[in-house]
């Protein structure tokens, strides 16, 4: 137990030279422990408290804002994110919390945020691996509705890029399955 309060302590000294209050810097510590913990929702709460409170250096602030995103797609609230990130523009950025809002909008089905993620996101911050699975995401999220030539060409750079998925060329012949299918019964 005294060595937990210990790194507590410690966690908070460091936070605090990011700037701010103690007390800022002691919601940012509890904030990163509940998320540890599992408890998203109230890392959140805790997150908002002290980015509201005005008390918080750049740089502090920086971190606390990547941390609310980060509880917020932890409890798949996608939209609130995308809000988050269009509201500050250094989280824009970065890149790897839009392919998580990617992942976890296409996990929530919500395929208009999955295309929103991919055109705010600076590709080229991307490592090669993690470009072609947003282009993965962003190919299924052109399928769902119902775009098939955007989705054949984002698919296409996602096998281009990194052969991600070579189930990508599968939903492309689904497309073209269900069309046949479609023609077929119009016919009868």
């Amino acid at each position: 137990e005294a060595a937990g309060i210990n790194d507590a302590e410690r966690a908070v000294t460091f936070l605090k030279l990011l700037g701010g209050t103690d007390a800022a810097a002691a919601a940012v510590s509890d904030a990163m422990v509940q998320m540890r913990a599992g408890n998203a929702s109230r890392a959140g709460q805790t997150l908002k408290k002290a980015l509201s409170g005005g008390l918080i250096g750049p740089a502090l602030q920086r971190l606390a804002q990547k941390l609310l995103i980060e509880a917020l797609l932890d409890q798949a609230d996608v939209n609130e994110a995308m809000a988050q990130i269009r509201r500050n523009p250094a989280m824009e950025a970065n890149s790897y919390l839009f392919l998580r809002l990617a992942r976890t909008a296409a996990a929530e089905q919500e395929w208009g945020t999955v295309l929103s993620a991919a055109a705010i996101c600076r590709f080229d911050t991307l490592s090669t691996q993690r470009q072609a699975e947003f282009y993965y995401l962003q190919g299924w999220a052109f399928f769902r509705q119902k775009s098939g030539t955007k989705a054949a060409a984002a698919f296409l750079k996602s096998v281009r890029s990194n052969s991600y998925s070579e189930r990508a060329p599968e939903a492309l012949y689904m497309r073209s399955e269900e069309r046949r299918v479609g023609k077929e019964c119009r016919s009868r």
